[in-house]
């Protein structure tokens, strides 16, 4: 059986947490999937910094050299594509056509961000005031957090992790805990991309994680999707701390038959 680990400055590591849960397939809930530790406020921290010391260097790093590591994903993850689109039938319970269509967008999200990050420029602007000169550059922010859920857990995480890339952030990922074999295996497939050390991390667990993210005064932005109470909440606390937020949140339009 798998056991889960996290992914922290460029190394696979087991959670020292005491707090499991066992993954099963939702369609064979006989069939055990994996072991999930679910990770400390202390691993989630050790991301975290990990993260932190690598994003000057990856800033640095020039948007066209990114996009060559981001286009290496998205071949190996081509290379992959049954064993990703198996993975989500297994885990998380799409059928076998929905599950390749959702590999295929994570592909096509990686070819997007590749392209994106050739194309991050700036702008000179008129000056109202005699012999000044007004322009914009674009910047990273710093580290990223982003928080993943259960019902498309590759295509999500690839959207909010592939311009973050892209921007010369580096990142923290916090996926559903119910769906975390797809998680380490994208890590597998960034690892093998050749991303410096630090500059993506994995975290997998529940609320302390993400709690921390949030808390946290080295991450700068976070990216959620899920829940519209979680939503909430984090824009609440993430918003008093000065991060830049990004929530998509659940829910239903009312409408009278």
């Amino acid at each position: 059986m798998l056991v889960c680990r996290n992914f922290i400055d460029g190394r696979w590591v087991e959670s020292r947490s005491p707090q499991r849960r066992t993954i099963v397939n939702p369609a064979d809930t006989s069939q055990t999937l994996a072991d999930l530790p679910l990770s400390t406020r202390e691993e989630a921290r050790g991301a975290i910094e990990a993260a932190g010391r690598a994003f000057p260097g990856w800033r640095e790093v020039p948007g066209p050299k990114r996009a060559k590591l981001l286009l290496k994903a998205m071949r190996l993850m081509e290379e992959r594509r049954d064993d990703l689109a198996r993975t989500i039938v297994l885990e998380e319970g799409k059928i076998w056509k929905e599950a390749q269509a959702e590999v295929q967008r994570a592909i096509d999200a990686l070819e997007y961000s590749a392209g994106e990050a050739r194309r991050i420029r700036g702008t000179t602007l008129p000056s109202g005031f005699p012999g000044t000169w007004g322009m914009t550059i674009k910047q990273p922010v710093g580290v990223a957090g982003l928080i993943t859920p259960w019902n498309f857990p590759l295509a999500i995480a690839v959207w909010k992790m592939g311009p973050a890339l892209a921007a010369g952030c580096t990142v923290v990922l916090k996926p559903s805990p119910l769906v975390p074999i797809s998680a380490e295996k994208f890590l597998q497939v960034l690892e093998q991309s050749d991303f410096p050390p630090g500059v993506v991390n994995l975290v997998q667990g529940d609320r302390e994680v993400g709690e921390e993210l949030i808390d946290h005064p080295a991450v700068r932005a976070i990216a959620f999707t899920g829940s519209t109470a979680v939503g909430r909440e984090i824009y609440r606390r993430a918003a008093e701390r000065g991060k830049k937020v990004q929530v998509q949140m659940g829910a239903k339009n009312a409408f009278v038959v």
